[in-house]
């Protein structure tokens, strides 16, 4: 029942990616959002280069794009949309020479 929530945690990197900021205008529940880990891939890089592989509205977003001036200001960032990865893994063939072969 509304009220009784403490939290809710949004986990979808392309939900974050579109629509955090409405959902957190309209409700007083915190939310926690999955986003993409690009903090910490920049901190143990020693390339000095990261890929963030996403789905392409991830990468078209502006939360991503605002991670990476945040926190990769001397980095590259190679942005991958992954087309179709996302809908393979949870139909259960993320572990399938068809993913590897994607990758």
């Amino acid at each position: 029942t509304q009220g009784k929530c403490k939290a809710i945690v949004v986990a979808c990197n392309t939900m974050t990616a579109v629509a955090i900021e409405t959902i957190r205008a309209q409700i007083s529940v915190p939310l926690i959002a999955i986003e993409p880990a690009v903090k910490p891939a920049v901190a143990i890089t020693q390339s000095k280069h990261i890929a963030v592989l996403a789905t392409a509205t991830t990468v078209k977003g502006k939360n991503l794009k605002s991670l990476i001036e945040t926190y990769a200001q001397d980095i590259k960032v190679s942005l991958v949309p992954c087309i179709g990865l996302a809908e393979k893994i949870e139909t259960g063939k993320a572990y399938t020479a068809e993913v590897k072969d994607y990758l």
